[in-house]
């Protein structure tokens, strides 16, 4: 049998304190291997510094439109008038409709990144919050500032459309997601980066049942998959952040019967840093990739 890898990526972390514990606890005790963190909120030295030492360096950077505020300053095609960012569905129909100014992109994601950098730590991967990494308009923008920060994979969010859909509401976002994604692949190619063959955690599994995560792993395909994941702890103090699914997720991410389960099916848990060892062979054409960096025609 073709070997199977998965990589078990915890998304959100530094979101607030009782996300950061539950994702901590998931790598400590269960099979997360890899997360993403928000870089515009508080604290971020000290809570890459603790993850890292559970991860390593296996953490990537979750540019983020939807929750918090920028780190730049004049950045208004991103922001409501307060200064925030967006809700998800805003941003969506805006990414959507290509209403956001490249520049001032660029600049967000680039402080992102480099708040990320001034950790002592260096990202080995990128992906977006909700998504926005792969929509029209932001997706070269993504590619090209992981070839400036030597950042070798990312993620793309094409779970298998053959896969099971949770109800039809998840469905359809999944089916939405892969048209992006379907896009965003050769963008992606062209500027040579890393990027499992395929992911999962849209509509399917159900990442709080352990059962359903225990089916998952007995089916998962050859190759290397991600598993985009978000455990966590409840925090009350927050409006939409009660957690309680995110509880769920851990519970069952430590549970004793999907380790037993990754060891029957002979599966191996592995990092994007892994799989950038194996793939990258650096851009298709260095010198293109360079001027579309530099701005140029």
């Amino acid at each position: 049998m073709a070997e199977r890898s998965l990589i078990v990526n915890a998304d959100d972390y530094n979101t607030n304190p009782e996300r950061n514990r539950g994702i901590i606890e998931a790598a400590q005790k269960g099979i997360v291997t890899s997360a993403s963190a928000l870089t515009n909120t508080a604290g971020l030295d000290s809570a890459l510094a603790a993850l890292s030492q559970e991860l390593g360096p296996h953490i990537g950077v979750h540019l983020n439109l939807t929750s918090g505020r920028p780190l730049m300053q004049g950045v208004h095609s991103l922001t409501g008038e307060e200064g925030d960012f967006l809700t998800k569905a805003s941003v969506w129909s805006r990414a959507l409709r290509r209403c956001y100014n490249p520049d001032e992109l660029r600049r967000e994601w680039s402080a992102q990144i480099e708040a990320f950098c001034r950790s002592g730590l260096h990202p080995d991967h990128l992906d977006g919050n909700n998504h926005l990494h792969i929509f029209p308009g932001c997706v070269r923008i993504c590619a090209e500032l992981a070839v400036r920060f030597n950042i070798r994979c990312v993620r793309l969010p094409l779970e298998p459309l053959r896969a099971p859909g949770l109800c039809c509401r998840s469905g359809l976002k999944r089916f939405f997601i892969a048209v992006l994604a379907v896009r965003a692949r050769s963008v992606f190619r062209a500027f040579g980066l890393c990027m499992p063959n395929r992911m999962f955690g849209i509509s399917f599994p159900a990442a709080g049942d352990t059962e359903s995560l225990c089916r998952f792993l007995k089916a998962l395909p050859p190759g290397t998959t991600e598993l985009m994941c978000h455990p966590g702890y409840p925090s009350p103090g927050m409006p939409g952040f009660s957690g309680a699914g995110r509880e769920q997720e851990l519970l069952a991410l430590t549970s004793p019967a999907v380790s037993a389960a990754l060891v029957k099916q002979h599966i191996r848990l592995v990092s994007f840093s892994d799989i950038a060892d194996v793939q990258y062979k650096g851009p298709a054409d260095p010198v293109a990739v360079h001027r579309q960096c530099a701005g140029e025609k």
